[in-house]
């Protein structure tokens, strides 16, 4: 990948800077696995389908007219759960899928028209993200503080990201620079790094990990702790998944596994317990994982809310995580089939910066994709 920052405005005093942020994909075979290189077929979900489904399933004005013509629609199109497809087209090439010809067609936009109040009967909006850009940053120069070089001030025209997207105002601050493209000078074992992924729609924090040498050269490295990924805990509970679908999609995880309950009579009618809180799951007036009539996911993941680097809603359920699950607890790991067993857990991100300048010299990202599958009486 490449990124290039254009549009550039300073602001009268100098102390802020406008700039676009435009990405460019690049398939390298020689770092791919052997197998990719054949782009092989593969059975994946169907990511138009199930954004469909989800619209269903999440919005109320999707009323029974609305929830027909998408039914209908998608069994005459053929669309199915699970589709047959090659990585590189999904990634890179692009391929043909009858539902998303048809929500760019004059047919569906007259039935959005008509039957719709003049929405559109599904939202699925694809944005071309090769060579595109991000929203718009304004971030802060360093004339007035050199250490807060990068730091953004807004992104997309707002300090707060959309409360559609997180539960939270911590959860939906735009905290530090972008994609820690910046840091600030003479780094040492106790500097913390805030920054936000626009791709990932939120705000993360990097903490030292430990001496390097890069090329030759001093540096540091920085990672993002596992517990940022842990949406049980308080700290990060405005990144929980809302699971509208109430799904408990992780049966053989249980909060309270080692939890003995009180066998005495306790009266929960007038007990004022919050059981959203991560030390109250297991009280005996509360369901452990079961809460606001849904189940939580496990710690070691988040949904992905936003079309990447869009302020715009991701119309389609997509969970965030490390590698395998690596994060998450072993009941979680052991429940997919085939998935390694790792000693070491993948760091989901490595920053190796020069300690003297705070200059990034490379930045390792492992992060995998999922999409959670159900059964609906919603749709056929």
């Amino acid at each position: 990948m490449t990124e290039r920052k254009k549009d550039l405005k300073f602001s009268n005093d100098g102390n802020t800077v406008y700039y676009k942020s435009y990405k460019q994909y690049f398939y390298e075979p020689n770092r791919s696995c052997p197998l990719c290189h054949n782009n092989p077929e593969l059975i994946i979900p169907n990511v138009a389908a199930l954004g469909a489904v989800t619209y269903m399933i999440q919005h109320e004005e999707c009323g029974s007219t609305c929830r027909l013509i998408i039914d209908i629609g998608l069994l005459l199109m053929g669309e199915y759960p699970l589709r047959k497809l090659r990585p590189l087209n999904v990634i890179y090439y692009g391929y043909d899928d009858p539902l998303l010809s048809f929500v760019n067609s004059p047919f569906y936009k007259y039935l959005g028209d008509t039957f719709n109040n003049g929405r559109p009967i599904i939202p699925l909006k694809i944005p071309q993200l090769n060579d595109s850009n991000d929203e718009d940053y304004i971030i802060e120069t360093g004339r007035k503080d050199i250490n807060l070089i990068g730091t953004i001030q807004n992104w997309a025209g707002s300090d707060l990201l959309p409360l559609s997207w997180w539960q939270t105002e911590q959860a939906r601050m735009i905290n530090g620079t972008d994609t820690g493209s910046f840091a600030p000078m003479h780094l040492t074992p106790n500097s913390i790094l805030p920054f936000f992924h626009s791709f990932l729609c939120r705000s993360f924090t990097a903490v030292f990990s430990k001496k390097s040498t890069y090329k030759g050269m001093k540096t540091i490295e920085f990672v993002v702790p596992e517990e940022e990924f842990n949406t049980v805990s308080n700290k990060y509970s405005g990144f929980r998944y809302r699971n509208h679908e109430k799904i408990k999609y992780f049966p053989e995880w249980n909060p309270c596994s080692k939890t003995k309950r009180n066998n005495d009579f306790i009266s929960c009618s007038n007990a004022s317990i919050d059981c959203t809180l991560e030390e109250n799951l297991c009280h005996d007036c509360c369901k452990g994982s079961y809460i606001d009539g849904t189940y939580l996911l496990p710690p070691g993941m988040f949904p992905l809310v936003c079309f990447p680097g869009k302020n715009e809603t991701l119309p389609l359920s997509a969970i965030i995580s490390p590698p395998y699950f690596s994060y998450s607890p072993k009941e979680v790991i052991d429940s997919v089939i085939g998935f390694p067993r790792l000693n070491i857990k993948p760091s989901a991100f490595t920053f190796i910066r020069e300690s003297f300048t705070g200059l990034l010299m490379q930045l390792d990202i492992q992060l995998m994709i999922s999409f959670p599958m159900f059964r609906t009486n919603a749709s056929t």
